[in-house]
């Protein structure tokens, strides 16, 4: 049985979507405070919910611990926070998803088994020089471990699953950076030449290719 920890200071919230999500199969521990939270992590976790507004502190600090702690461990943050540099910061800190509230608890249930199917595979692009797996959620090129951010490996993933055809700046914004593509939006344009300088410029190298008004399109090295 998968064993989620659920750190939220909401008493009403929390017991709502435990016997929701107990109900679902899930094994639920509760903790209502950051040190609450991470006394629960001394023991084996499937996956944390993590809220961004802690009465002892910021949800941000906890999850930079997990992931120095617990690479491997899936975190979904759960906040009323919904701007979109939230977002951004939530998932380049490492977060797998992140869930503004209110949200409906079939969304959340389908959003952990997504995460937690995620989190149990190790995925390989074949007759590709580039290597991701997702557990780790970790990039290798051709051996070589590759140092990404999260929005950086989520940009990776897509455009490697739709190789060889592009992929665009819409669908990159909302599936990689949790947002819609605004119309002075250059976020993926500044991930995208910051990916382009970690693949190096070799001519081994994998490319990203950018197409007028097409988006983006990962190019096998020949």
């Amino acid at each position: 049985m998968n064993r989620l920890l659920m750190v939220e200071d909401d008493p009403d919230l929390a017991d709502l979507l435990a016997q929701v999500l107990a109900f679902e199969g899930f094994e639920i521990e509760q903790a209502p405070s950051l040190a609450a939270a991470r006394e629960c992590l001394k023991k084996p976790q499937s996956l944390v919910l993590l809220d961004v507004g802690l009465p002892d502190g910021n949800g941000f600090d906890l999850l930079r611990e997990i992931r120095e702690a617990h690479p491997d461990l899936p975190v979904i943050m759960l906040t009323a926070r919904g701007e979109a540099m939230d977002r951004v910061l939530g998932l380049e800190l490492g977060a797998d998803d992140y869930l503004p509230k209110p949200f409906e608890t079939r969304e959340l249930t389908a959003r952990i088994r997504a995460v937690l199917r995620r989190a149990h595979a190790q995925v390989a692009v074949h007759d590709s020089a580039m290597v991701l797996n997702h557990a780790r959620r970790e990039a290798k090129l051709s051996g070589d471990l590759i140092d990404v951010t999260a929005a950086e490996f989520d940009l990776l993933d897509l455009l490697l699953a739709k190789s060889p055809e592009p992929v665009s700046k819409d669908e990159l914004s909302e599936s990689a950076l949790g947002k819609p593509l605004g119309p002075y939006d250059r976020a993926i344009d500044v991930h995208i030449s910051r990916l382009r300088k970690k693949l190096g410029e070799g001519q081994g190298a994998p490319k990203i290719v950018a197409l007028r008004n097409r988006g983006y399109q990962w190019v096998e090295p020949e």
